[in-house]
C-alpha cells in the first residue's frame, strides 16, 4: 500500500476531467493550457486509474510542444522559439506521454539534452547554461526523465555525491547546499537515490 493510495472521490475525477481543453491540454491560472498544468492533470487521474476524456488529444498536447533538440516547451513546435527550454517542462511532457501510455518520440534526442544540463559538481541545472547552478529538484527531474526514457544516467556516482553534500546535520536536504532543509527536497534526494541505485520506491 502506497502512501497516495487515497479512495478517489468520483465526483472530483468527474469535476478534473471536465476540465480539459479542446486543444487537450489542461489549464493553470489563466485559460491557456500549459505542459505543466496538463500534468498534474493527467498524473493525478492516473493515480486514481482514471484517464482524461480526450486521452489521444491530450498525448497530441504534449507531442506537439516536442522540439528536434530534445526539450518540451509550452509553444508549439510549428511556432519559432522564443521560450528558453527548462528541464520541468522536459520532465511534464515526457510524464505525460509516460502516464498516458503512449511511445516517448526522439528519446536519443532527449536524453542528450536532459544530460546537457548536468554540471560537473554531478548535479542537473534547469537549463543546458553552463553558468546556471545545480539543485535537488532538477537533479531529481533529470534522473526520472532518464529512468523514464530507459537511459542510465552519466556519472550515477558524481550524482550521488551530489545529493549526499545536501543532508543536512538534522537529516533533512537542501535544495541547495548550504540551504536549510525541507521536505520538498528530501523527497527529491530519496526519489533520486531510489532512481540510481534501483531501490523500487511507491509513487515516485
Amino acid at each position: 500500500t502506497s502512501l497516495y493510495d487515497v479512495t478517489a472521490d468520483p465526483g472530483w475525477i468527474s469535476r478534473l476531467r471536465s476540465t480539459q481543453k479542446s486543444d487537450g491540454g489542461w489549464a493553470g491560472n489563466d485559460s491557456v493550457s500549459t505542459l505543466e498544468a496538463t500534468y498534474f492533470a493527467v498524473a493525478a487521474l492516473a493515480r486514481w486509474n482514471a484517464t482524461p476524456v480526450h486521452v489521444d488529444r491530450a498525448a497530441r498536447f504534449a507531442m506537439n510542444r516536442l522540439r528536434r533538440e530534445g526539450f518540451f516547451t509550452n509553444q508549439l513546435r510549428s511556432e519559432p522559439l522564443s521560450e528558453l527550454p527548462h528541464l520541468w517542462r522536459t520532465y511534464c511532457g515526457v510524464r505525460i506521454l509516460y502516464e498516458l501510455g503512449y511511445d516517448i518520440p526522439w528519446r536519443e534526442a532527449i536524453a542528450v539534452w536532459t544530460g546537457s544540463c548536468q554540471n560537473e559538481d554531478g548535479g542537473f541545472a534547469g537549463t543546458s547554461d553552463v553558468d546556471t547552478s545545480s539543485d535537488l529538484w532538477n537533479t531529481a527531474n533529470a534522473v526520472e526523465i532518464l529512468a523514464t526514457l530507459d537511459v542510465p544516467p552519466q556519472n550515477s556516482t558524481n550524482i550521488t555525491k551530489y545529493v549526499n553534500t545536501l543532508q543536512n546535520h538534522d537529516g533533512g536536504f537542501s535544495v541547495k547546499l548550504g540551504e536549510a532543509s525541507q521536505l520538498a527536497s528530501t523527497c527529491d534526494a530519496v526519489r533520486t537515490l531510489s532512481i540510481i541505485h534501483e531501490r523500487p520506491i511507491s509513487a515516485i
